[in-house]
Parts: structure tokens; sequence; C-alpha cells
């Protein structure tokens, strides 16, 4: 055998190792994409089953009264939304609320209740709404009400 034998055999064993190790590389390479691919689908799968509610208040249009707006943008219904811990009592200066527990909200829907307030009303309230989805039932979330 020569030296250019040698050689060949040596070029041939390098190029084996590296398609191996290549193949393996790729292999691993698959099968955390394909993880990945999963749990972006069990993610996506689980938030329709999740509402997701927002609470805010409308521009002021005078007369004492404020405009409250909760609003689904979630991917499920909300269902049996009720109020929780409540900051709006006639010592925040609420005088009268026209919140009643709301039977649902459809997915990027919306629901408005107008709370009547006096002079010198307190401007930041901490509103804590309870509601049931596919998920979970009595879902606990607080919000800051700014009037």
């Amino acid at each position: 055998m020569e030296i250019s034998d040698y050689i060949s055999i040596a070029a041939l064993l390098v190029a084996s190792l590296s398609l191996l190790f290549s193949w393996r590389k790729f292999q691993r390479y698959d099968k955390t994409i394909k993880e990945h691919e999963a749990y972006k689908i069990e993610q996506e799968k689980a938030s329709f089953s999740i509402a997701e509610l927002e609470v805010r208040a409308l521009p002021y249009l005078g007369k004492g009264s404020h405009t409250i707006r909760i609003s689904n943008k979630g991917k499920c219904r909300a269902e049996n939304i009720r109020m929780g811990k409540n900051d709006f009592t006639e010592e925040n200066g609420v005088i009268v609320s026209s919140f009643k527990t709301v039977p649902g909200i459809e997915p990027l829907d919306k629901y408005d209740f107008v709370l009547y307030c006096s002079e010198g009303v307190k401007q930041n309230f901490l509103k804590t709404l309870l509601r049931d989805d596919n998920k979970q039932i009595n879902n606990k979330k607080e919000f800051y009400v700014n009037l």
C-alpha cells in the first residue's frame, strides 16, 4: 500500500464520522423542534378554554356618572361574572352601582355598567371579579379602575 491509499482511507474515515455525527445532531434538532411544536399546540388548545377579562373606565361624560366596561379578551365564554372585593362603596364616593351578576360574556364582547358618584369621589378603585370558564371555576382576578 502506498501512502496515498492511507490518506484516502483516513479521509474516508473522517468523512464517515462527520456524516455520522451530523446525522445524530440532526436527529436531536428534529426531536427538539417537534417537542416545541407539540408544546405550542397544547398551549393553543389550552388558550381556547380560558376567558380573559379586562376592566376599564370609559371617558367621563359628566353628570356624576362613570361607565365601567368589562371586556372578554379571551377565546372562551366567561360565565357567572360576579364581584369579589368591592371598593364601590358610599365611603369612597360611589352612590349607586348598576352592576349585577353577569350570566356570561362571549369572546370579544363586553358588558357596561354605570357608577353614579358624588363630588370628591375616590379616583382609583380596586375591583375583584370572579368568573367561570371551561378550564376552572371561581377564577379570581384583581383590577385597578381609574375614574
